[in-house]
This record gives C-alpha cells, structure tokens and sequence, in this order.
C-alpha cells in the first residue's frame, strides 16, 4: 500500500520527469524531506537531477530575504522599545519579561493572519475604553494608565517590526506578511523552477494563502493533500475544518483517501495508570509487533504528551536495535542542566546593601543547596588529597546543625574545591564561573547524551552572552534565573542516528506527511490532545473572532486532523491514555478517542475496536517488614539504658513503635537531622525553649510580676535572636525562615502574654528552675527478680504559686486538654496518653528529688487560645511505678519482636 509521500513521489516523477531538478517541493518541516528524499531514491530507476526540497518557513525567510531573530533577542529587542515608548514610566526588564512573550505571540498572530495591527488595536482600546466608562464621574487614575497601555499596543507594534526590519531581521509572521504583502514583486525569483508543488498541509494561515494563491495565478504552484472522506465529508468533524475551506478557496483536491471508512483496521484503546505504566505498556507492543515485522522502519511511537520520551527510552525492549528519535531529548532532564540550576540557585539568597555609598555583598546560603551541588558533583571539584578536609568541613556542620553557611564557611569549602562560591558584584560576570563549570565537565568522562549537553550548555550560555551584551542592558540577580530558564526550557538536544532505520519515536507535529504500518499513539488525555483553551494573549476572545484570529476552536481543528490523518494508514492502531486521577491527570481520555469508539464502527464494519483498562499494581506505599527478635544483646544493651535511665521519650519511643525504639535506643544510632533550608517543627521547638530559657533565666528564684514582664518583653528580640544564631547559624530575613521567625515570636508572646495575666489578675508566679534534670531509681520486679532501673527527665520549667511546686512543660505544638483530663491506666500502657504519661514520669521524678509529693503539673500549649495553663487532672489515682514495671517487663519479654507500628507517622528509621 502506497504512503502519501510515495503516491506524491509518483505524481511529481510522472508530470516532470525531464526537468526534476526545476521542480521545487515545499513540505511542512524539514523532517518530512529525509523521508520525500528517501522516496525519489527509491522510485527513480535511472540517473536524474534530484528536485529542490525546502520547509514552508525556510521557504518564507529565504525569499522575504530575512533572518529569522533569536526569541531571547526578541525580547530584549522589544525591551529597548518599551523603554523608548514608556520613556521615565518603564517597568524594570524582569517585571517586563513576564508579559512580553504575550505581546510577541500577539504580534505573530496578527501578522501570520494578514490582520491590519492599527485597526486591531484601535478597536481593542475602544473595548477597553467601554469597559472602564464611568457613567457618575472621572475614571481613577489607575483606570487612566491602564487605558494608556492598550492605546500603545500599535506604537510598539510598528516601532519592534521596523526596528526589525531595518536589521534585516524577522519574527515567523513578520517574515510570511512581507512575503504575502510583497509576493507579486518578488513574483520573478520562481521563474527559475517549472513548478512549485506545497505538499501535505492543512491549516495555511492567511500568508500561506495569499503566496499559494499569488504563484497559482502565475501557473507555478501546485497543493497536494492529504484528506480523508471519513473527516472531510462530514461538516461536523472538526478534523476537515481547514481543509473544506481551502478546496473552496484555492482548488479540488487532487486525491481523496476513503480508508478510515473502508479498509480492515485493529484499533485497540488502553486505559492505563500513570505515565510509568504507559511506558512500560508501549515497550511490551514493541516487543510484540517487532517479533512479526520484518521491517522496524514501519512501526511508529507518537507521544501526545512529550513528557512521556525520557521514561520510554529507559524501557525499550533490549530485542529492539534500532530506534530514531525525532523530538530531541529535553535539555532539562541532564544532569549538567541540573547541576546549573542548583549552582544558581546559590545567587537567589545573594542580597545587596548600600553601605557608605558602596556596594557590597551578604548572604547567607542555606546548607542543603551547597550540599545538593557539592556531592553529586564531588569529583569535578575536589583533588584527591583535599577530600578528607572537605569531608571533615561537611560533618562539622552537621554536628554543629548549621542550616545556613556564612562567608566564612563559603570560603573553607572553596579553598578545598577550587571552585567560586562567592556571587561576582556584577551579575554578568557569573557567565564566566558557568564557563569554568563547563570546562570541569569537559574533563570528565560522560555518557553521549551528557557529552551533547555540555556542548548545548555552553552554546547556549555563549548566546546569551552575546545578547545581553549587545542589547546593553543592565540587569539584577532577579533576572538571571528568568532568562536561564528561558533560554534552556526549550532547548533539546538532537538524537544522532540513521533517521530512515528503526522505529519512530516523535511528537505529533513530527508526524505530518508520514504514514505508517503500526502506530502506537500515548498521552492521548484531554488537555493535552488537544491542548487546554488557556488563553496566552492580550486580545479578547470576541476580538480575535471579529477579526478572524485563531481561537482554540481552531487550534482543536488543527490536533483533530493531525490525530485522525495518523489514523488513515495503519492496519494496526494502539492508542494509549493515562487513567490515573492521582496529582495532576484528572485521567479524561481525549475526546478524540471518544469520537472513534462512539462514530468509526458506525461508519465502517470491518473496524476490528477493542477498549481495555489495564490493571496495574496496587501502588500504596507499603513499609518493608522489618522484625528483629528478643536475644541476648537486646537485653544487654537494656541494662545500658537502665543504668543512663529511662526518659518519658524512650517510653514514649517504646509503644509508639518498637523498631524504631530498638534502632535509637538500644542500637543508639546517631541519625543526622535533615539538612533544609525549611526550618522544622523539631527545631522551632527547640528555638522557642532556648529563648525562653534566656528571657526567664535573670528571674529563677524571683516572682514573674509587673516588671519581670515588661524587661522579658524588652529583651524579647534578642532573645530570639539568639536562639536562631544558636540553632540555625543565622538570623532570618525574608521568605518562608521569616515567617517561621515570626511564628516563634508569636509563640514566645503566648508565653509572656499567659505569665502576664496572671502577674495583674492573680498572684505572680516564681521561678524555682529552668530546664532542671531530675533523675531518681525504682525498683522493679522482672521475673520474681528485683531489678534496680533509674529514671530521668528534664523539665522546662519548676515554678511556684502560692505555696505549691508546678512542674511544667513548654509544647510549640496544639495540646488537646482530654488528653490531660481523661487519661487512664489501660491508656497509658497503650501509647495512647503519651502526654499524660509524660507529666506523671515528670512529676514523681521531681518529687522524689525535691523531696516533695505536693506538686502539680501542667502544659504550656502555646498554640492554644486562651490565658491559662492546661493542668493534669490530679484526681485520677495512677501508679506510675506500676505502670513502668508493665513497660519494662514487657519490653524484657523474651518473644518480643521489634516490628514496625502501622499507625506511628513519625518514625525515623522505619
């Protein structure tokens, strides 16, 4: 069965076979020309000049005579005009950067549609005129400049394109209005070719049309499409939209297909979880159809949603030898892109202060983000001999629980790797430390891709350098990130290989013109085949339909007719979409696919139409089981707890989760504390009770009353201050350690606020101790044995009101008050009142040591409202030393197995 391209190749051989080489073809992209190319050479059988081949854009900047401009260089370009319209009023470049691809897909728009720009927004001003008048007065002056804006679009419009122009330079639509505009005076450069055939295309925007039409009039150019009866007879399939118009409007096609509506077909739709399980289901049909298929050049992989090409290379069956690749794999993805992006993300906490009129630089950087560059780069930076020394620098810091590094600490770590860690005082000169990376990996050995990658980087950096030097612009740290990311987001580096061996693998714009045996066809959910109706523009809906703009209607059209015309060839069709509603897949099929379950069978009965949904794995998290029995050393390593004593958090550890116990506890492993710039809840904590210490520790033996209280809340800041340098090595300033800063401080409030109330409405409460560490020794009954066991805690804060002794607890966390009211034995002994068995250990450790059994005990929950402390119910009678006699016997019990609890969240080595 002859492809579109092949009866192509036939047609244009038998019309011109004596002068080939003065026919000229133009095609949809250049991919779809290897494969024109590849059918000449297999359709002529004696020597012939071969005809001229060239994309429809190449096509369009060649003979409009222009350059097609750099997008990062449009921007820039665009800049200069803002500054030169908006003059003193210009928005700085990076506030700028956020709306200007807006403006310029716009200006592409009006351009591509041959739409009169000054008549355009002359009419979008009166609409937003209309939408701002105000019937009882004067509009704001808000509403005065927002009108300004939309009154301008046209100066900046026709000041970037003859600026544009006047270099010689273009946008895509610039460059098709000149053409179009111009096409009869440059009608004479196509009278070197006998004929001038578009073949393959669909949606021609006005330009297109206008040049086509124009070289028709002359008898030079010739369309061939490439249509279905099955979408183009019946007005309601969005798939024909264009092309009805167009055989109105510029000739009858030439051929017409009737396969969809004739021809055996095996469709089989596969509803399947998640993009892994796409993946995983696609390299099984590979696997399969390449076993009875001679020829692999045949089968094609067509993926919808782009995402899906990275986990489908990791899966290609190892049966399958050859595969080409036409999407380009994602810059973004290599891990020399990912090393930039952690690289620079050291400069976002890069802070510049005016200090005697000169710039200089402070910052503090947070360890995680030196940690994330460092060790997955270690051997670019560190010699062999400064490894120790680097690593030594790392755990002193960790030990030391330092989240953020000053300069200091920057430059102990630079003097072992050689490499800056310092942001440059002018930002562009960070070009030069993104070079120098780039000459490190150079050094190093890589896999072909990360090889390709470092050669794009550095293009790509060079480019921008060049850009920004040219355009002479001055920019901030704040924009540096946007224009990477600008930059690399759509960079991909091309796959080397034979483009005419092996199965496809592309995106569905790769795939106009091409035919094939077997298509599988992924990603195929609604909102990306076809794409969401977001709008990216400044031009209203009802605006662009008045002047006959592309909507998403169109847009639709264009998806439909790339989806079915894929469709037309195949005998064997495999369309696969991701059913999961997990994350962000709302697991919609495409309509697309809706239409051919509910219309193809209808229409044609020898459609072979299966739809399965293919049942994957459960995917709940499942904890590995982990059991360690009783034995000899677990009850050695018991005696060594007993002896340094039992705290209410090792008790506590015990009934929440055994294995965990046994790994902190009796194993005593040392597990570091997550390095992140996000302070925690375990750290805020610990922040809030060293401010408290500092704040109440001039007034242990003295009573809390008027005065106490105001010097606590006058060295309440430096308090605070205080505890951030002693825990995290730096004092917040802005973004979410600020606001963690001020949670602390709101929390210390609490505090002062519920001793306050009770210095002016009740009687003044005195220290006794401040973060007092009791120990005492009980005896305990094991096995008709009594075994000595001792017991300690360290209490926030010993205090007394009127003649009794509180002990009390600091909790930064929400306290439930039934958990302090309702607590009972069977409770306690279950791990259900962990709190309530706090205070009771608590309370008879401190009585025994001060010798005094009339103390209460109590919370300070400093997340609860209200002014008062929240106090354990003292009349519920509980033996405490029987309780932990239970505990320990049962933590001696030789069947005990250290399991992992299912219902514990919190666990740090389970």
């Amino acid at each position: 069965m002859h492809s579109f391209l092949d009866k192509t190749t036939i047609e244009i051989i038998d019309k011109h076979s004596e002068y080939l080489g003065e026919v000229l073809i133009v095609l949809p992209s250049r991919r779809a020309i290897v494969f024109m190319r590849e059918c000449f050479k297999s359709q002529l059988n004696t020597p012939s000049w071969m005809p001229e081949f060239i994309s429809i854009e190449d096509f369009v900047f060649k003979y409009a005579e222009l350059q097609s401009a750099d997008p990062l260089d449009l921007q820039l370009v665009l800049y200069q005009v803002h500054k030169n319209i908006e003059g003193k009023n210009a928005e700085n470049i990076d506030d700028f950067l956020s709306w200007a691809t807006v403006m310029l897909h716009d200006f592409n728009e009006i351009d591509l549609n041959l739409t009169d720009a000054n008549e355009l927004y002359g009419f979008l001003n009166e609409v937003r005129a209309i939408e701002q008048w105000n019937l009882e007065g004067e509009i704001s002056e808000g509403q005065k400049n927002y009108l300004k804006f939309w009154k301008k679009l046209n100066h900046y419009y026709l000041e970037f394109s003859q600026h544009l122009l006047s270099k010689k330079n273009a946008y895509q639509g610039l460059a098709y209005r000149m053409l179009a505009e111009n096409i009869n005076a440059q009608i004479h450069k196509f009278y070197a070719y006998n004929a001038i055939y578009f073949v393959g295309f669909n949606a021609l925007n006005k330009a297109e049309e206008c040049i086509i039409h124009a070289l028709k009039e002359k008898q030079k150019a010739v369309t061939l499409w490439d249509a279905d009866h099955y979408y183009l007879d019946n007005p309601l399939q969005e798939a024909g939209h264009f092309l009805r118009k167009h055989f109105k409007s510029i000739e009858s096609p030439k051929w017409i297909n009737n396969k969809l509506s004739s021809h055996e077909k095996k469709v089989s739709i596969f509803g399947i979880e998640g993009n892994i399980a796409q993946v995983k289901w696609i390299a099984q049909l590979l696997k399969e159809i390449s076993t009875r298929e001679n020829d692999n050049k045949r089968i094609a992989v067509v993926l919808a949603d782009e995402n899906l090409l990275v986990p489908l290379l990791e899966s290609i069956p190892e049966e399958i030898s050859s595969v080409n690749v036409t999407m380009g794999y994602p810059l973004l993805h290599t891990s020399t892109y990912q090393c930039f992006e952690v690289y620079l993300n050291f400069f976002e906490e890069f802070e510049t202060t005016e200090e005697n009129e000169t710039k200089t630089s402070s910052r503090v950087i947070p360890l995680k983000k030196v940690l994330n560059f460092l060790h997955s780069n270690l051997q670019h930076f560190v010699e062999t001999d400064k490894k120790k020394r680097f690593i030594q620098i790392l755990d002193s810091f960790r030990k030391k629980q330092k989240y953020f590094l000053d300069d200091s600490d920057l430059k102990s770590i630079q003097q072992c790797i050689g490499f800056p860690l310092f942001a440059p005082k002018n930002p562009l000169d960070l070009f030069n430390h993104l070079l120098q990376l780039i000459s490190l990996f150079k050094g190093e050995e890589h896999t072909t891709i990360e090889v390709a990658s470092i050669e794009v980087m550095e293009a790509q950096l060079r480019k921008l350098l060049r850009s920004i030097e040219k355009n002479q612009f001055e920019f901030n740290w704040k924009i540096i990130p946007r224009l990477f990311k600008q930059l690399f987001s759509g960079t991909s580096i091309p796959f080397v290989g034979e483009p005419l061996e092996g199965i496809q693998i592309m995106g569905i714009l790769e795939s106009r013109v091409l035919d094939f045996d077997h298509l599988i066809m992924a990603g195929i959910n609604e909102g990306i085949l076809p794409t969401s109706k977001s709008q990216n523009s400044f031009i209203p809906y009802d605006v662009k339909r008045k002047f006959d703009l592309p909507v998403h209607l169109e847009k639709d059209a264009v998806f439909a007719y790339h989806f079915y015309r894929l469709l037309q060839h195949p005998e064997e069709i495999a369309l696969l979409y991701n059913n999961s509603q997990d994350g962000f897949s709302n697991g919609e099929r495409s309509r697309f696919i809706e239409q051919l379950i509910e219309e193809l069978p209808l229409n044609n009965n020898k459609i072979k139409l299966s739809v399965q949904q293919v049942k994957s794995p459960s995917k709940s998290f499942q904890i590995e089981s982990t059991s360690i029995k009783q034995n000899s050393q677990t009850k050695s390593n018991y005696i060594s707890l007993f002896q340094r004593g039992l705290s209410p958090s090792a008790i506590n550890g015990f009934l929440n989760c055994k294995l965990d116990f046994y790994y902190n506890y009796l194993l005593r492993l040392s597990q570091d504390e997550l390095i992140d710039e996000q302070i925690s809840d375990n750290v805020l904590g610990t922040i809030v009770h060293n401010a408290l210490e500092e704040l109440y520790q001039p007034f242990v033996g003295k009573f809390i009353d008027r005065a106490a209280i105001a010097s606590i809340r006058k060295q309440k800041n430096f308090a605070l201050i205080n505890a951030f340098k002693g825990e995290i090595n730096v004092v917040p300033k802005h973004g979410q350690q600020r606001l963690v800063m001020e949670v602390a401080e709101m929390l210390i409030d609490r505090m002062v606020q519920i001793d306050a109330h009770q210095a002016y409405t009740k009687h003044p409460i005195k220290i006794v101790a401040l973060e007092r560490s009791c120990t005492t020794e009980i005896l305990v009954n094991i096995d008709g044995n009594i075994k000595k066991i001792y017991l300690k805690g360290k209490i926030d804060r010993i205090e007394q009101i009127n003649d009794q002794l509180r002990i009390t607890d600091y909790k930064s966390g929400f306290v439930d008050q039934k958990e302090l009211a309702n607590y009972s034995r069977e409770n306690l002994l279950q791990g259900k009142n962990s709190i309530a068995l706090q205070m009771l250990i608590y309370q008879y450790v401190a009585s025994k040591e001060l010798a005094n059994n009339n103390i209460s005990t109590g919370i300070y929950s400093l997340r609860n409202p209200g002014n008062s402390i929240l106090l354990l119910n003292p009349d519920i009678e509980i033996d405490i030393v029987d309780i932990i006699s239970k505990i320990v016997n049962e933590m001696l019990d030789e069947d005990l197995q250290f399991e992992h609890s299912t219902s514990s969240l919190f666990c740090k080595w389970c």
